[in-house]
């Protein structure tokens, strides 16, 4: 694969971008919680896959992978903590406390950056992964479905056990919450089944789907997942098994949905600019929208308030808008972070 910009990649990490910042807003509502929480952070695993390319040995990938996703981590997480302490007048824990907590990367419990941690960390098993891929002698077909096999039962054993297993399991859980472990080790797997379906489908699968892709195509996958999410969903109880029996064909119907949209969009500068710099954007957003709603409380806080917690079908408009503003707003920040400190986004710094 060369170095050219996948332009519907571009899109697809754009669209996912916005799902991110309105998803983070205050005026957020239940339903879009439920509508883009299968996808959103699968996609940005699906992509990393799509454009992986398998050349080096196992230590040069591993600097790669620290240049491109350990460092940026290490910076933008830091960079989160040292502006809450200095910007915020909450109420925080020591400096030390907050960095320590950071570098355990425990969910709920000092994850900053935490997704990119993740991804890290994903990448590891992946590498071994598609090196055996690569290297087996097996008809192409088979050893695919062999590979998507083993890294899908990984994959949903590790999200029912985050699902399933005690809440008291290690003395940092919630009990209100799934079982969580250090590096999001519980996530790995999860995340891995993603790139490794993103790298089989550029190789093996997308021609395929794109044959039977098009605009018909595309309102009809929507419309089965929109039927799915909140059709049967919500005939059915709302139990755990219910949703445990559920979230694989909503992810993968969500998927196929996003993934069919980024094609038929026509890219354009914006989405080229937000989809190329998404860690910029997911490192910094938090602050944006911090500022932004800032705002609006000053403008007219009674009315703000009430949107936010009134849980308004309204309220959705105006976090999509709050997000695309803050995702404009973000456009010089993310430009300067990729011209003056490049490394600080997984990049070399671009000879003159």
């Amino acid at each position: 694969m060369d170095k050219k910009r996948v332009e519907w990649i571009d899109t697809l990490k754009c669209l996912c971008m916005i799902a991110v910042l309105t998803e983070h807003v205050e005026l957020v509502t239940p339903y879009w919680d439920w509508l883009v929480e299968p996808f959103f952070l699968n996609l940005f695993s699906f992509a990393a896959g799509y454009v992986y390319v398998h050349r080096e040995g196992f230590g040069r990938f591993f600097v790669k992978k620290v240049r491109q996703l350990w460092v940026p981590w290490l910076f933008f997480s830091t960079l989160t903590i040292l502006t809450a302490h200095v910007f915020s007048f909450n109420e925080h824990e020591s400096l030390a406390v907050e960095l320590g907590q950071n570098l355990l990367q425990i969910m709920y419990l000092g994850s900053e950056m935490w997704y990119v941690a993740a991804l890290f960390v994903a990448f590891l098993p992946f590498y071994f992964f598609i090196r055996a891929f690569e290297r087996s002698a097996a008809p192409a077909r088979k050893k695919a479905a062999v590979l998507l096999g083993i890294a899908f039962l990984l994959c949903a054993g590790s999200y029912l056990f985050s699902q399933l297993a005690p809440r008291d399991l290690f003395p940092w859980c919630r009990p209100e919450l799934p079982v969580t472990l250090p590096w999001h080790l519980e996530y790995m797997f999860q995340a891995m089944f993603f790139l490794a379906l993103g790298y089989l489908f550029r190789l093996r699968y997308e021609a395929a789907f794109d044959r039977r892709d098009g605009v018909l195509h595309c309102v009809l996958l929507w419309a089965a997942y929109l039927l799915l999410d909140f059709g049967l969903t919500g005939l059915l109880p709302r139990t755990r098994a219910t949703g445990l029996l559920l979230y694989y064909p909503r992810v993968f119907l969500g998927c196929a949905a996003v993934i069919s949209l980024s094609k038929r969009i026509r890219p354009n500068a914006y989405t080229r600019f937000v989809g190329g710099n998404t860690l910029s954007y997911y490192g910094l957003h938090g602050k944006a929208e911090s500022f932004v709603q800032a705002i609006l409380r000053r403008i007219n806080e009674p009315e703000y308030l009430e949107l936010v917690w009134g849980d308004h079908p309204e309220a959705l408009l105006y976090a999509v808008a709050e997000a695309l503003l803050v995702s404009v707003l973000l456009i010089p920040a993310a430009w300067l972070i990729d011209r003056c400190l490049p490394f600080a986004v997984g990049r070399r710094r671009k000879k003159a």
